[in-house]
């Protein structure tokens, strides 16, 4: 669904926008690639699910962004949001960082994200997951929406929407987010995942354990 020329690059600078040498291309991050468009900006994101593997945040970056969207928008409050989440092996770097509505973020946007988590189980590949962020103008850092695409390679089954970069992805947000998290699941995508990685590790918590065996009764 998705075309462009990928190549290797470590862009691990966190400005504003990036030099006209990296813009209009596809950039390849250890099996994500990232596309920044023609003001600089990080446009498009996508990966094949599974491997999941959650990846380190930088999280001074990631403060740096939330900071611009802040200051450019001081009516709303902004996380340095990821396109591609950490929890999916998202780099945490700029090339995949935004501005996004913390109430976003940190509800709808982090579900649908986490119920992502749960396609470890499938087979290889098979969950194509791409975002685009859209902005209003050639010049703000804040995407105006960020748009999802999930599509099942496999059976070609797929949910595509637009969500608002607003408080709860705005006044459809949360149907979005039920309607992703329910394609996931209808594709095998299951919380049984995330508690057999948690074991492996050994690095449970009393409260996630607690809400794992509630959900079996």
């Amino acid at each position: 669904m998705t075309s462009g020329f990928a190549r290797s690059a470590l862009l691990t600078d966190c400005s504003r926008t990036f030099p006209a040498a990296d813009r209009n291309t596809w950039h390849a991050f250890d099996g994500e690639f990232y596309f920044i468009e023609a003001n600089g900006r990080p446009n498009r994101a996508y990966k094949y699910l599974p491997p999941v593997a959650e990846a380190s945040r930088i999280t001074s970056c990631q403060t740096s962004v939330g900071q611009w969207g802040d200051a450019e928008n001081m009516n709303n409050d902004y996380d340095g949001g990821h396109m591609i989440g950490s929890q999916l092996g998202g780099y945490g770097g700029r090339i995949n960082l935004v501005p996004q509505d913390l109430n976003f973020n940190r509800g709808n946007w982090a579900q649908i994200e986490n119920k992502a988590a749960d396609c470890g189980s499938l087979p290889n590949q098979r969950i194509f997951y791409y975002v685009r962020a859209d902005y209003a103008d050639t010049t703000s850092l804040v995407p105006a929406t960020m748009n999802l695409t999930l599509e099942n390679r496999e059976t070609d089954e797929a949910v595509s929407f637009t969500i608002e970069n607003v408080d709860a992805g705005g006044p459809d947000g949360a149907n979005q987010r039920v309607q992703a998290v329910g394609f996931l699941e209808d594709q095998g995508c299951h919380q049984e995942y995330r508690w057999q990685r948690c074991l492996a590790r050994r690095a449970c918590c009393t409260t996630y354990s607690w809400a794992f065996n509630r959900q079996r009764r």
